[in-house]
């Protein structure tokens, strides 16, 4: 499968070659209510955003591999791509759950609920007998298309909303010229 397989190569998905050497994970609301307790995180175990990831560059087109580890309401906003432009232009890109972005791995009666999400870039089903539960790994795809094709980018900041349990991550991003 495909997390089984090392770290720093390309792999192709769909028809784009993306880069792979680790993920950036961000944390998601903290639990609240101990009803909730497989719905969202009960500690602090990741970052809330990761700024500053090197660009330098301008493109077109950008997309991104993409996942939550937790559900949210359908059309939240789980988090952000920031892209930071040289001229101190910043737009935020919203990740939303359900339009964009879904849950990495589902079972069978949640991918049932999912009608209308996106279509997942990549998918690996996994027996019970596998791992004790029947269920489905995902990874999405998200594209964007540059207002400022012309400007130079400087940064990528990586914006988790603290009010959606989703915790979203990142695992390679794409620009085209």
């Amino acid at each position: 499968p495909f997390f089984e397989e090392r770290h720093g190569r390309v792999a192709v998905l769909g028809d784009d070659k993306w880069w792979l050497n680790g993920l950036v994970q961000l944390q998601g609301r903290i639990l609240t209510n101990n009803n909730n307790v497989y719905r969202e995180p009960g500690a602090l175990a990741f970052v809330w955003e990761r700024k500053g990831l090197r660009v330098g560059r301008a493109f077109r087109t950008a997309s991104w591999l993409q996942g939550t580890v937790w559900e949210a309401r359908e059309g939240e906003t789980t988090g952000w791509l920031v892209w930071n432009y040289a001229d101190g232009l910043a737009v935020r890109v919203p990740l939303d759950y359900g339009r964009t972005t879904a849950r990495f791995w589902g079972d069978l009666p949640q991918v049932g609920r999912e009608k209308g999400f996106p279509q997942p870039v990549w998918d690996h089903h996994q027996l019970a007998e596998e791992v004790g539960k029947e269920r489905w790994l995902r990874l999405y795809r998200q594209s964007w298309e540059n207002p400022h094709p012309g400007r130079v980018v400087t940064t990528l900041d990586f914006v988790s909303n603290k009010s959606s349990p989703a915790a979203p991550f990142i695992l390679a991003v794409n620009l085209a010229p």
